[in-house]
């Protein structure tokens, strides 16, 4: 999870990328809400923030 800050929000937005199911790689931004999170955005990652995603998990590993 990264934080967004790509633009000077009012809120804090934070970015998420993980596999969903077998192999699919999603993006989701989303902000805090008390005990809660709301969802942003979710879609498909491209083909970048897939290459970018797998390089993390080598690494951690």
């Amino acid at each position: 999870m990264l934080e967004d800050t790509r633009q000077n929000y009012e809120e804090g937005r934070y970015i998420s990328i993980g596999e969903v199911g077998n192999a699919v790689v999603f993006v989701l931004v989303h902000t805090p809400r008390g005990s809660k999170s709301r969802i942003i955005s979710a879609r498909r990652a491209n083909a970048r923030e897939r290459k970018k995603d797998y390089a993390s998990i080598k690494a951690e590993t």
